[in-house]
């Protein structure tokens, strides 16, 4: 699917990042699928690969997103996993290998849909990328 036709099927803005290793020039693939179970059932979610690896997740959130990252960092139990600002914004951080071969990840919430930057890259490159996305 091209972004041009995700944007058209999903209805909400579909943020995207904006640097060297994640952009609109740099898109490799694009999916939009229909969550079929649990408490995002009946919404739609936006994935993005770029062709670095980076992968942007986007799905319409409850109001209590933000707040629930804390409670998700305590559950990993793994140093490292935290909640801090990235930019202006209340961010999860999953440092990528805490356990030996996840990719790390940056979630936040922008104007009512969470965005989630996947890649198997440094904590700071992550957050380069998520600081980007507009």
């Amino acid at each position: 699917m091209s972004l041009d036709a995700a944007i058209d099927a999903v209805p909400f803005a579909i943020s995207r990042p904006s640097t060297a290793i994640a952009s609109d020039a740099s898109i490799a693939h694009v999916w939009v699928q229909d969550m079929p179970t649990g408490e995002q059932t009946g919404e739609t979610e936006v994935a993005i690969e770029y062709q670095s690896g980076i992968m942007a997740t986007l799905l319409p959130t409850r109001a209590d997103t933000e707040a629930g990252f804390s409670d998700v960092a305590k559950s990993f139990g793994y140093p490292g996993v935290v909640v801090e600002k990235v930019g202006d914004r209340t961010s999860l951080i999953i440092p990528e290998n805490i356990d030996g071969q996840n990719l790390g990840s940056i979630a936040f919430v922008i104007s009512g849909v969470e965005v989630v930057i996947y890649g198997h890259y440094d904590t700071e490159t992550l957050k380069t990328v998520a600081r980007s996305v507009v």
